[in-house]
């Protein structure tokens, strides 16, 4: 019980540190990708664009360069 209750804050604590938008790149990702490559992607493409354009972007928003973002992260090979 006692690890279970530690389980359940660490993921309220983690829950809690990531935006909503992160939350819902990550929750799309893992159809078809792991949690890790997941949040790393998002790392990865907030570290571009930003928060806001984070957010533009969940919202349907795409910048122009995107497409060219997600296949230069794809060459280095930066969450694999």
């Amino acid at each position: 019980m006692k690890l279970l209750i530690i389980a359940l804050s660490a993921t309220l604590i983690l829950l809690g540190c990531s935006s909503s938008t992160e939350n819902g790149f990550v929750n799309a990702c893992m159809q078809s990708n792991s949690e890790e490559v997941c949040s790393c992607m998002y790392s990865e493409l907030e570290s571009v664009y930003g928060e806001k354009g984070m957010q533009e972007i969940g919202l349907g928003d795409f910048p122009d360069d995107f497409e060219q973002t997600l296949d230069r992260l794809g060459q280095k090979q930066a969450c694999m």
